[in-house]
Parts: C-alpha cells; sequence; structure tokens
C-alpha cells in the first residue's frame, strides 16, 4: 500500500468549500481544518484500518470521524481512496448514494 491516499474530484471540492466556508468567519480556524483533515487522509493511508464500515452503505466503503467531520474512503489494492469529506450532521446515506 503507498503511503499517500488519493482524493477523488469531490473530496478536494469537498476541503476547498469547507474551507472558504470556515474562512468566512475565521480564517485562521480554516488553515487549522484543512491541516487536521489532511493529516487524518495521511493517517488512513498509513494505517486504513483504523476506521469502521459505514452501515447501510456499499460493501467496502468506511467511515473516519474528525471533529465535526467524516472522510469517506474506500480501501484499494495499492491505496485508500477517499471519495468524500463531510460535516458529520449531513445525511450520510443520500450522500453516499451520489458518491458511488
Amino acid at each position: 500500500m503507498t503511503n499517500e491516499p488519493r482524493l477523488s474530484r469531490r473530496a478536494n471540492q469537498d476541503l476547498i468549500d469547507l474551507a472558504k466556508y470556515v474562512a468566512r468567519d475565521n480564517p485562521v480556524a480554516a488553515a487549522n481544518l484543512l491541516e487536521r483533515l489532511e493529516g487524518a487522509c495521511q493517517q488512513l493511508a498509513d494505517s486504513p484500518s483504523l476506521s469502521f464500515p459505514v452501515d447501510g452503505a456499499a460493501k467496502g466503503l468506511l467511515i473516519w470521524p474528525v471533529a465535526k467531520y467524516v472522510i469517506i474512503y474506500r480501501i484499494e489494492v495499492d491505496m485508500i481512496s477517499v471519495l468524500r469529506i463531510v460535516h458529520g450532521a449531513r445525511d450520510l446515506g443520500r450522500l453516499l448514494g451520489e458518491s458511488q
């Protein structure tokens, strides 16, 4: 397994959207949030079994909470593939239907 996570276009856009939203009120908090989320993605790439399966989701989808957010990913043959990074209050069932 490689030590670099692969983020989907949607996951990259999620990071941009989250940073812009948080930066409206606090640019420093936005930078810290991005650092924390990117660090968590790296941690998952290094140890992909840290997370747990998503109930009711397609087989192989995993979730890892980071503060108020969740990283949704799957383990591929040689890396992890991050599909989405969203606020934990989102309807994950509906959201995952859109991501697959």
